[in-house]
């Protein structure tokens, strides 16, 4: 399998997740954000990032993580309807998720492109060091994307 993230922080510690709250966690958890396809990496990217033209980051990198087989997985969580306009209620599984410990990866379904996959991945997870190899290649957003 493989998973993709668009960031200008590459790498697999998963820090991030100690300085802002997001869509699956609140602070401080060590957790990455991937998804199934580079394009909804992309739509995340533009829905969660205040970008213009002006302000594009030039330390955008595209990283693939392959996952290697026999990698944990949790089960997608049952959410309730209206899910997406509720971040609490998000959070609140993602927390739950991550302080369990228990597996390397969840997917979890987007909030912005329905029948789409996200993944969380647990950055404190044994598996990160065993299970993942990231290849990471420069990212820029086409200017038509950004008028």
């Amino acid at each position: 399998m493989q998973l993709w993230r668009i960031s200008a922080f590459p790498g697999l510690s998963g820090l991030g997740g100690h300085h802002t709250d997001g869509r699956w966690h609140t602070l401080p958890r060590s957790v990455i954000y991937a998804a199934e396809h580079p394009a909804l990496a992309m739509v995340e990217v533009l829905a969660h990032m205040r970008l213009s033209l002006a302000n594009i980051p030039s330390t955008l990198q595209l990283t693939r993580i392959d996952v290697a087989p026999g990698a944990s997985m949790g089960a997608s969580p049952a959410l309730p309807v209206g899910w997406q306009a509720n971040e609490p209620t998000s959070q609140v599984v993602g927390n739950r998720w991550l302080d369990g410990g228990g597996e390397l990866l969840l997917p979890v379904p987007s909030a912005l492109i329905p029948h789409a996959t996200n993944y969380l991945v647990n950055a404190a997870h044994p598996q990160v060091q065993t299970h993942l190899l990231e290849t990471i290649e420069p990212f820029w957003f086409d200017k038509r994307y950004l008028r």
